[in-house]
């Protein structure tokens, strides 16, 4: 177990049995404090504690009027924790920067920030931002130093940063988000630099590969421990690896 996680179960054995987890915001039944087993590391998480509520929360209804909005951001999405794992498996140089999109409450860039990663979290959503930032920082990161945050419309991504990395965990699941995100990840993916999607086997996942291809993207389809893959993996997870260059995957 390393440091950082022991540190972690420390601060909840600290917490008395009655005395409810805090957030950065108000959400509808409170908030959760749960610690997650990804391979050979802990991670201890806030996130929503009945996300369901948040379906019939006045806010959420009233967005609904105009927009299809659902707040998947409060949601653990099985697989990133699958994701989380393959941390363990690359090399990944120490300071590097990476962004992780869709970033939810954030484990996956937790995992990156393991691995001595710069992390940027980003989201549509502000909620999401906040709640990983919140996570980061109970986790003992420094915001500025170890990571920050960023709201991010796939459809209008900034054009002054760029980053060695990309994460995204359960993102290409619709097919209205391939070409925002592929557009997006064009934009902001420093040169020689990788994409990483973790996938849990959808359909969908291969048309964004096929769409993937077709613009000029180098693929490579991978296990949790970033083994290479030759079949699709349909209900299975698996790990999309994209690249600009032909530099090898680490």
């Amino acid at each position: 177990m390393t440091e950082k996680a022991e540190s972690e179960n420390i601060e909840d054995d600290q917490n008395s049995a009655d005395e409810a987890p805090q957030g950065p915001f108000h959400v509808p039944g409170g908030w959760c404090r749960e610690s997650l087993e990804c391979g050979e590391e802990l991670f201890t998480l806030t996130h929503p504690a009945q996300p369901d509520l948040l379906l019939d929360d006045p806010n959420v209804l009233s967005e609904n009027e105009s927009t299809v909005y659902i707040p998947y951001w409060a949601l653990l999405w099985p697989a990133a924790r699958r994701m989380v794992e393959m941390f363990q498996f690359g090399q990944w140089t120490p300071g590097a920067s990476c962004l992780e999109i869709g970033c939810g409450i954030g484990l996956v860039g937790l995992g990156a920030l393991r691995q001595g990663l710069h992390v940027t979290f980003s989201d549509y959503r502000k909620e999401a931002v906040a709640l990983s930032c919140w996570n980061a920082e109970k986790a003992g990161y420094q915001s500025g130093k170890d990571f920050k945050g960023l709201q991010l419309d796939w459809n209008d991504p900034p054009t002054d940063q760029k980053f060695d990395h990309i994460f995204g965990c359960e993102v290409v699941y619709e097919t209205d988000f391939h070409k925002p995100i592929l557009a997006a990840m064009n934009q902001l993916l420093a040169p020689g630099g990788s994409c990483w999607f973790g996938d849990s086997g959808r359909m969908n996942s291969e048309k964004f590969l096929s769409l993937a291809i077709s613009t000029g993207w180098k693929i490579e389809r991978l296990d949790r421990e970033l083994k290479p893959l030759t079949e699709p993996q349909i209900g299975r997870f698996q790990v999309f690896c994209l690249q600009r260059e032909s530099s090898p995957v680490t």
